[in-house]
């Protein structure tokens, strides 16, 4: 089985720790909020902070700054990407991250107690590009441990 998670932000680191702290801070208000409403709203919010990432997100301090607003520097993760394509790839990102019904964010340890729960051998988990990932074996019954 392979899996992976969303790691639980530490509150003191800054970039995408940042980033992490403000979506669920966020998300607080926006949990009961109907889809197609908090895409409109979403939309909104982009369109007000929008202008003001383009003049900061050159400036290290700026950027921090707007990763408390759930902006975060688009260049850096969607490198060649047409510039044009940044304000419509922050309003699917800042949905994304406010309207998720299963995100319950873990620790590597956290992570990896679960998948020694199920009895999984071979376990691997470890920091990934999207928080945690992590994989395990798991033999249906104990003739099969002996074909492998």
């Amino acid at each position: 089985m392979a899996a992976d998670s969303y790691i639980v932000p530490d509150a003191k680191l800054g970039g995408p720790h940042r980033l992490l702290r403000a979506k669920y801070r966020f998300r607080r208000l926006t949990s009961n909020v109907p889809p197609r409403l908090l895409h409109q709203i979403v939309s909104a919010y982009v369109s007000v902070l929008f202008p003001l990432y383009k003049r900061l997100r050159d400036n290290p301090k700026g950027m921090e700054l707007l990763r408390s607003f759930m902006i975060d520097e688009y260049r850096q993760r969607l490198t060649g990407m047409d510039e044009r394509f940044y304000r419509e790839f922050a309003i699917l990102d800042i949905f994304d991250f406010l309207s998720p019904k299963y995100d319950i964010p873990q620790t590597v340890e956290s992570f990896r107690q679960i998948f020694a729960d199920i009895r999984m051998t071979e376990i691997d988990v470890h920091p990934g590009w999207n928080g945690i990932e992590g994989r395990g074996t798991k033999y249906a019954t104990a003739d099969h441990a002996s074909l492998g």
